[in-house]
């Protein structure tokens, strides 16, 4: 008898039914020839687009996690002597390596991280029993006196949890980087470069090249410098300033997110008083800033409320660069982070007021005899 839901005359094979497909006859070997070449044409393109049209150098590394990871695990080897840096892109850019390392003797660990909140790595070194040595925190304002971590703020959970396939991909992949220029796909993925071609936008809508572009270059051991584009290049430097104050504006729009300043404090408190129990110490540092930013920053972190309670709660040695004429009057061409001849100026002048503020405090300094 014929079901209600289904037509028993068709045959079981109708089920089964599978058609072959003929592969063209064609001469197999040129066509993957034809294919690689063309592959090939491809790629020297897209190298050519990074290095001549947009002038990016391949020497560099790509800062991700994996590389951010190298650098926490040197704090595993206990030395009380370690010099760490953690902050916002900021000291990541201001703060030179080799000149810390050509006064003081001592070559810092670059951790910190761009548009990242450093409170929770400063709660990662706090419970981390190998950390004994000098911790310097770069205060961003917006970044720091916040809520969230930001957008690096799963960097400390990967170097906790990294794979060995993870460790092995980071590995394999900083052969590639300081060689090839697209690499870096961050910057240069072929949809990312189609969405920053020059066409005019409709009212209202939210160009797609405000987003941040290539801004900085970075060693294998996270010596970071400004990218030469937004130094030398002026239409460059403006998008970069321009996604800057379109994400000012975004915030304002937004409105100010709560935050309870005294529970904040607390935990930093907490934090550095464990460092300190260990033998280390934690010294802040307000990195220069100018254009938008400035004015803004004094306006939603006034320095009274925020920077001053902060060393006097926290009771640590701080230098702003609004209290010293040396770190002041350098180039800070996209408002935020200074030039990359600036750095190391910045840095040398950096060292000897800490050393100041060290011997004056009771503790050894950190120059060179």
């Amino acid at each position: 008898m014929p079901s209600s839901i289904s037509n028993s005359e068709i045959e079981s094979k109708d089920y089964y039914y599978h058609e072959n497909r003929p592969i063209p006859d064609i001469h197999w070997k040129p066509a993957m020839f034809l294919a690689f070449l063309l592959m090939t044409l491809g790629l020297i393109a897209w190298e050519y687009n990074a290095r001549v049209i947009w002038g990016y150098e391949p020497e560099a590394y790509i800062d991700n996690n994996g590389l951010w990871a190298i650098q926490r695990r040197l704090i595993d080897q206990g030395n009380e002597n370690t010099v760490a840096i953690i902050g916002a892109s900021r000291i990541l850019f201001d703060f030179d390596l080799d000149t810390y390392e050509s006064m003081t003797g001592t070559r810092p660990i670059q951790l910190a991280l761009a548009g990242t909140n450093p409170r929770p790595i400063l709660a990662d070194l706090a419970k981390d029993e190998d950390f004994k040595g000098l911790l310097y925190v770069g205060i961003t304002p917006g970044s720091f006196f916040r809520n969230g971590g930001g957008i690096s703020a799963e960097a400390p959970e990967y170097y906790a949890k990294e794979s060995p396939t993870q460790w092995m991909s980071q590995q394999i992949s900083m052969l590639i980087e300081p060689h090839l220029a697209f690499y870096d796909l961050a910057n240069w993925p072929l949809f990312t470069l189609i969405e920053r071609i020059e066409l005019p936008n409709r009212e209202g809508v939210f160009d797609p090249r405000m987003g941040v572009w290539e801004l900085s270059q970075t060693s294998k051991d996270r010596n970071t410098k400004m990218f030469w584009k937004v130094e030398d290049d002026m239409e460059y430097q403006h998008k970069a300033q321009m996604t800057w104050r379109g994400f000012m504006e975004m915030g304002d729009k937004r409105g100010p997110s709560e935050f309870d300043l005294d529970q904040y404090l607390a935990g930093v408190i907490k934090d550095v008083d464990s460092i300190r129990a260990r033998g280390g110490d934690v010294i802040f540092i307000r990195l220069p800033s100018s254009g938008d930013y400035r004015p803004r920053e004094n306006r939603l972190q006034p320095r009274a409320e925020y920077w001053e309670r902060l060393l006097k709660d926290t009771q640590s040695i701080g230098v702003h660069f609004e209290d010293h004429e040396t770190l002041q009057g350098f180039r800070i061409p996209e408002w935020s982070h200074l030039h990359s001849e600036d750095a190391p100026k910045f840095t040398a002048a950096l060292i000897p007021l800490i050393n100041e503020k060290l011997i004056e405090a009771g503790k050894p300094g950190i120059l060179q005899p």
